[in-house]
């Protein structure tokens, strides 16, 4: 009889013990359970941040361009701010819709722009030759009609004591840094050179693009010498009329704060919008 008791008392002893070791499975797998929860609503958080900041600036970016291209010799900088601004706007309430369908709210608050200077001649059988304050550069690209380049007689390009010689000779463009890089391609039909993204017919041309700042110079000599078109944007208030005659005010760059808040996080940060510009 005691030995039946005995055996009665461990099979309850064992059951008990298998009851613990299930509960504490339980919890361990709820817990983890959890904290891979957590972890997944955190990331998709981080990147729906940074889905919406990515956007944002491409957005915007592309809009600065678009009024800066659309404005007129006859306007002041206060009109294209004003077309900036309104579109930015619009860009603003854009994003809230969109966001407000995953309960998320967003908001675009423009902290301040900067004035530049939209440069370019186009379709020219040779250009102008210049020179322009500029603390900063962006979109400098040039589109060289081979057939309208001079043989021998190179095309300067100065960035603030940087000069890149453009010149065409033995069937062939070549971009000579003085003292440092030489690049080259083919003299045919019209050759692309990326200044600000330094490429050569999409090659890479890597001069070393110099740094920018207060009092420094961005210009053209020696015009003559070669056509085709142009373009670039540069951060300064100089006089429109010293500058080549398709010369434009501008919106160079926009500092923006951006604000959005989901069920998970509320993230906010300021942004400088200028797009193209040099990694330097």
């Amino acid at each position: 009889m005691a030995e039946m008791n005995d055996r009665g008392q461990l099979i309850l002893v064992a059951g008990i013990l298998l009851a613990v070791l299930f509960i504490a499975l339980a919890l361990l797998v709820n817990a983890a359970i959890y904290t891979d929860n957590v972890a997944t609503r955190g990331g998709d958080s981080a990147g729906e941040v940074l889905e919406y900041q990515a956007g944002v600036t491409d957005s915007i970016g592309g809009l600065i361009d678009a009024e800066n291209a659309a404005a007129s010799g006859g306007d002041n900088f206060s009109d294209v701010n004003s077309s900036v601004a309104g579109g930015i706007s619009e860009i603003d309430a854009a994003f809230g819709r969109n966001n407000l369908r995953r309960s998320a709210s967003t908001d675009i608050t423009i902290v301040n722009t900067t004035e530049g200077r939209l440069i370019r001649e186009r379709n020219a059988n040779d250009f102008e030759s210049w020179e322009a304050n500029a603390s900063d550069v962006r979109r400098f690209v040039i589109d060289l009609d081979t057939d309208n380049m001079t043989t021998g007689s190179p095309l300067v390009v100065d960035l603030d004591g940087t000069e890149l010689k453009i010149n065409k000779t033995g069937g062939e463009v070549k971009v000579n840094e003085t003292g440092g890089t030489e690049c080259t391609t083919n003299a045919d039909g019209t050759v692309r050179f990326d200044v600000t993204g330094e490429r050569l017919d999409g090659a890479t041309c890597q001069f070393g693009w110099p740094d920018f700042d207060t009092g420094s110079t961005v210009g053209i000599e020696n015009g003559t010498y070669a056509g085709g078109s142009y373009e670039l944007t540069i951060k300064s208030d100089d006089d429109p009329a010293w500058l080549p005659s398709e010369t434009t005010r501008a919106v160079y760059s926009a500092n923006i704060k951006l604000r959005m808040d989901t069920p998970d996080l509320r993230y906010e940060t300021t942004v400088t919008v200028a797009p193209g510009e040099p990694d330097v």
